[in-house]
Parts: C-alpha cells; sequence; structure tokens
C-alpha cells in the first residue's frame, strides 16, 4: 500500500496521494526515512511537501552525503 502512495507522492499528484490517504489512513507515510516526502522535495513538489509535513509535523530524514541525492534528480 505505501508503494502507490509513494508513487503519488514522486509525481506530484497531491489529489490522489490524499485521497488514497483518506481510503487507507493506516498505511505509513513515514516508511523508508520520509521517502514520499524526500522525493517531493527532489522533484520540486513543494506542495506535495507541504501537505505531508502539514499531516506528519514531525518529519525525521536522515541526511546523506550530498552525492548520493544529485543522482536522484530528475533530468
Amino acid at each position: 500500500m505505501e508503494k502507490t502512495f509513494i508513487e503519488f507522492c514522486e509525481r506530484g499528484d497531491l489529489i490522489q496521494a490524499q485521497e488514497y490517504l483518506r481510503l487507507n489512513p493506516t498505511i505509513n507515510v513515514s516508511i523508508g526515512n520520509e521517502y514520499a516526502f524526500r522525493y517531493a522535495c527532489i522533484y520540486g513538489y513543494l506542495n506535495v511537501a507541504q501537505w505531508l509535513a502539514s499531516i506528519k509535523p514531525y518529519l525525521y530524514v536522515i541526511q546523506y552525503n550530498k552525492i548520493d541525492f544529485k543522482y536522484l534528480r530528475k533530468p
């Protein structure tokens, strides 16, 4: 279930992510070291990142080496 939620966040599809969470309130939105939040930020989906921060105000993201992140950006 979390994989589908993450895919919505990665694509910047806020409406679908919100609806999916509404229908599946027990999913772990923080799975994978706040994966959905991190990737919304990396891909520039500020609206999704802000929404995730609003539903979970305490986000614990472990910062990796910056080299790791430069390869994750969209071309």
